[in-house]
């Protein structure tokens, strides 16, 4: 597993399209998961760290994510 501190910076991409959605700015502890922060041109998204959300973590490729409908600001 990748240490948090070398997952901030990292973009954050769809598994599927490839877009951009932003960069990792911070990792938190939640309640049941990790909390990803994804600072983005419309401001912060927090995705819970579960797997069907978070599919890849590398530092070639990114944080590969499948996010639900709407889950960033189109």
């Amino acid at each position: 597993a990748m240490l948090i501190a070398d997952m901030i910076g990292l973009p954050v991409k769809d598994i599927d399209t490839g877009r951009l959605y932003g960069t990792l700015s911070e990792v938190n502890d939640g309640v049941q998961y990790k909390l990803y922060t994804v600072k983005t041109d419309a401001g912060d998204v927090i995705l819970p760290g579960i797997p069907e959300f978070i599919k890849e973590i590398s530092e070639e490729g990114g944080i590969l994510v499948r996010p639900i409908p709407g889950f960033f600001e189109e």
